[in-house]
Formats: C-alpha cells, structure tokens, sequence
C-alpha cells in the first residue's frame, strides 16, 4: 500500500483503490452511492465499490468491486470484481474467495458514528465471467493487488 494515504474527512464519505496489474498502479476513487456497511464495529458487511473517474484510466477499465465480511479483525466471505477493456469490449473479471486465489486483510478499521473507515490490501487471481461470478473460467487468469483506503457510510 505504498503511497496510499486517506485523505478523507471523518463522518464523510470517500477515498481510494489502487489497483495494480502488471506493475502498473490505476486510482479508483470511491463510487460513494454504491458503497456502503452495515453491522456493528465487531461485526460488518463491507460493499466497496469504485471506477476510474480519470479518461486513460476509463478506457481501460470501468470497475472495480469489493465485498466481504468482516469479524474482528477476520475477514471472510470476500468477493471481486474488475470490468475491463479488451479490444472494444467488456470483460468481466471475478475472484472469490472460495473458488479463486484470494487473500485479503483489513489493516485498520474504524467506526465513527456511522460510518465505517477501512484500510487494506488484497492479492488475487481473477477468472472471467459472463454470469457474474456463477461460473469462473479460469483458462486466462488475471493477477492483481488491490490497495484501499476508504470511508463507508451506512447502507440506506
């Protein structure tokens, strides 16, 4: 997580993914209205969800999701997502948890009110996938880190 700093405000939503293919590091800031939490601060839902917002970085990709369960400092039940241009068209990329190559691990985690602030990193091997996750065809594996620093509010 070289170089990934909060910089969000407290009871504000917000922050970042970086994620690194091959080397090369892309931001994807908080998509804030499809983000959220819900639990306690012993135990949480986490949805993060992100997209480039920059233009060389959204002709390449269009999202990057994240979701897991969070129990006290054990993280379970992670799942991801990655949309990605390839030759005009979109690629859905996916890891689980339970079927892929997944480690993940919440360095920090903090509530405040109601907002939940988390920071981490994950390592994975994603298969592509024309039905969300149900089947993962894993012939032509992506590899990749993700980096988050982010604020969640409560799901609404």
């Amino acid at each position: 997580m070289i170089g990934l700093v909060p910089t969000i405000a407290l009871g504000q939503e917000g922050g970042t993914v970086e994620v690194t293919i091959d080397e090369t590091s892309y931001d994807f800031p908080l998509w804030e209205s499809q983000s959220d939490w819900s639990g306690s601060a012993e135990w949480a839902s986490v949805n993060i969800y992100s997209r480039p917002l920059d233009e060389d970085t959204w002709e390449l990709f269009k999202g990057f999701t994240l979701g897991f369960q969070y129990n006290g400092g054990t993280v379970g039940s992670a799942e991801a997502s990655l949309s990605r241009m390839i030759d005009g068209e979109l690629v859905r990329y996916v890891a689980d948890a339970d079927d892929t190559e997944m480690t993940l691990t919440v360095e920090e985690a903090s509530v405040d009110g109601t907002y939940l602030t988390l920071t981490g990193m994950a390592e994975m091997t994603m298969g592509t996938s024309d039905n969300f996750g149900r089947d993962i065809d894993m012939s032509e594996p992506l590899s990749l880190s993700a980096a988050f620093a982010v604020t969640l509010g409560p799901v609404e």
